[in-house]
């Protein structure tokens, strides 16, 4: 005689709550994907690049936003794409002294409700809906 559990019998279904939630995930993962897609598109533009990091609440009145745009500016000459989140501060900084220069000058943004927009500094970029290691 085989041993059978009470589970191995029960039809398993889901709600429309349950089906209405998985398929959201499966089109957020798809975005996502696209997302994560054009941003490498746009890197492989610019095979030699920098990416600047830091903060986005510095004033441009700051000795640290002036570094930032002239570093950005010289790295711009040599023939090195600025990259950044495109938002303000640092970023803005970076994108600006490329932007400046006529260099390229690419933000990589992110969609978020109340904090950041995409500085006008940029001459390539990608606002994501989706966090991706991909962004700066």
């Amino acid at each position: 005689m085989a041993h059978t559990h009470k589970h191995e019998h029960k039809i398993w279904t889901i709600s429309e709550e349950q089906e209405k939630a998985i398929a959201k995930s499966t089109r957020d993962l798809r975005t996502a994907d696209e997302e994560f897609e054009a941003a490498f598109k746009i890197l492989k533009k610019y095979p030699k690049r920098v990416t600047f990091f830091g903060s986005a609440r510095l004033s441009p009145r700051t000795d640290f936003y002036h570094m930032a745009h002239d570093i950005a500016a010289r790295l711009a000459d040599d023939g090195f794409a600025i990259i950044s989140g495109g938002g303000n501060g640092i970023m803005e900084a970076s994108n600006r002294g490329a932007f400046d220069e006529q260099d390229v000058s690419v933000g990589f943004n992110i969609r978020l409700p109340h904090e950041q927009h995409l500085n006008p500094y940029t001459t390539d970029h990608l606002t994501f809906n989706f966090f991706l290691p991909v962004r700066s």
